[in-house]
């Protein structure tokens, strides 16, 4: 969860004792003149977070799934719209707070075993122009098609990456 404030984020369980470690942050740096950088991480919710959401995110299938079929209840789907507009946000969110630069940390999928669920299956075989029969096995088997996942992939970083950059860049 969040350490600060947020309205987009589900908020760390330690806010309400340990206070909004943000705020916290940027009082220091601000009093001694140095200059204050969020890193925020991409795609991965945290461990022993807010229960509620990820159980929400998994019913909602916003959640990757590995190569063996399993949920990686811990990581959004790149692909899903509602994980892009969520991370989109959470860094405007941050921007209007004015820290002195944001940098996206784990801007990456976990591992080349993710994610391979339904909405990635449909969305990669829209832009191929045809169905995969033997999914994912064919995709990690022929090279050709590896690559093309590979590049797929790219392009949902990518889109993230370059929506961040343009919006957050209106705030400063």
């Amino acid at each position: 969860g969040a350490y600060y404030r947020s309205s987009v984020l589900p908020v760390c369980l330690d806010l309400k004792r340990d206070g909004d470690k943000f705020e916290e942050c940027i009082s220091a740096c601000r009093k001694y003149s140095v200059e204050c950088h969020v890193w925020k991480i991409c795609w991965r919710m945290a461990k022993g977070g807010d229960k509620a959401f990820v159980d929400k995110a998994a019913a909602e299938n916003r959640i990757q799934v590995g190569f063996d079929g399993k949920k990686k209840r811990n990581w959004l789907c790149p692909s899903h719209p509602l994980n892009l507009k969520l991370e989109v946000d959470s860094f405007l969110e941050l921007a209007k707070k004015r820290p002195d630069g944001i940098h996206l940390d784990y801007i990456r999928y976990p591992d080349r075993d993710h994610c391979y669920c339904e909405r990635c299956r449909k969305l990669f075989e829209k832009e191929l122009g045809h169905k995969i029969d033997l999914w994912p096995k064919q995709v990690v088997a022929d090279r050709l098609l590896r690559e093309r996942w590979y590049g797929f992939r790219r392009t949902k970083i990518t889109a993230l990456v370059e929506s961040v950059a343009k919006q957050v860049r209106n705030e400063f």
